[in-house]
């Protein structure tokens, strides 16, 4: 699929993603990012897509890194959605 690709990792991102979302479908998937950080993130109202890309993946603490920023992008994409109740 467009150079992207499903592994252990990524399965086991999505769900733990998927657990702390409100109101959004995450998927995860391997393949190459734009973004420095290390991921992009693609999203609508409904859906989010995340790409995390293998060469930022070579050692634990910078998986870990990842990790903690995939889980901030969460928490932000939370603050707004609980904002826009009300």
């Amino acid at each position: 699929m467009n150079g992207l690709e499903v592994n252990a990792f990524t399965v086991a991102t999505q769900w733990f993603l998927q657990q702390q979302i409100l109101n959004c479908e995450v998927s995860v998937y391997m393949g190459k990012a734009k973004k420095a950080r290390g991921f992009d993130a693609t999203h609508d109202d409904a859906e989010v897509r995340f790409v995390i890309d293998p060469l930022y993946l070579q050692d634990p603490e910078e998986t870990h890194r990842i990790l903690e920023r995939l889980h901030e992008w969460v928490r932000k994409w939370n603050e707004v959605e609980v904002a826009k109740r009300y």
